[in-house]
């Protein structure tokens, strides 16, 4: 009983989730798709500096810690400037441009001063949601380091996680997975009627 209630309350979101930062970047390697980064979360620009340079580019790369998403054809992006962490997300020195985007107009580059690029009409604790794909390429190929990377401002985090996508499963493992689902409910159901008949 104590673990139903449990679980329902995780189910319903009445228990708190794992912290996680305000903004996270993931990028992951998908097999025969590429290099997926991903922006979510919140961004509060308090204590950062608009120096009004409009920057355009989407894609990765590993030194200099470059990650720029979103639609590829809008180039409005302005820079604020404050984060501190890593300088360095792997050993590539070769801009890679994304095939693809969508989303938010979003920029992380860490040039010694971590400057962030938002949409010019952005408001300071909104939401930012964007992707860049680089298709037909691999961590090794852009020269990404797998792990996790921390960047701080005076009011916020950005945290930058690089790992291998789950591999999608066969469809004979699924076949098994859907076989072990229904067993399981059989028993189940089996278990039930049995204890009604004890009752």
């Amino acid at each position: 009983m104590l673990r139903r209630t449990a679980l329902a309350l995780m189910t319903a979101g009445a228990l708190p989730a794992a912290a996680e930062a305000a903004l996270m970047i993931r990028i992951t390697e998908t097999p025969k798709v590429g290099v997926l980064a991903s922006v979510t979360g919140t961004l509060n620009l308090t204590g950062l500096t608009d120096n009004g340079r409009v920057f355009g580019d989407k894609g990765l790369r590993g030194s200099r810690a470059f990650v720029g998403a979103g639609p590829l054809s809008a180039p409005t992006l302005r820079y604020l400037s404050g984060f501190k962490g890593p300088a360095v997300i792997g050993t590539g020195t070769s801009y890679n441009p994304a095939t693809s985007g969508s989303g938010d107009q979003f920029l992380f580059f860490f040039n010694n001063i971590g400057d962030v690029g938002v949409p010019f009409d952005f408001v300071s604790g909104s939401a930012i949601s964007s992707t860049a794909t680089v298709a037909n390429a691999t961590f090794a190929s852009l020269g990404l380091t797998t792990g996790t990377y921390t960047y701080s401002s005076a009011a916020d985090t950005i945290t930058v996680k690089i790992a291998l996508a789950p591999p999608i499963p066969e469809p004979a493992a699924w076949a098994l997975m859907i076989g072990g689902f229904g067993l399981a409910g059989s028993a189940m159901r089996y278990r039930q009627r049995v204890s009604v008949r004890l009752a």
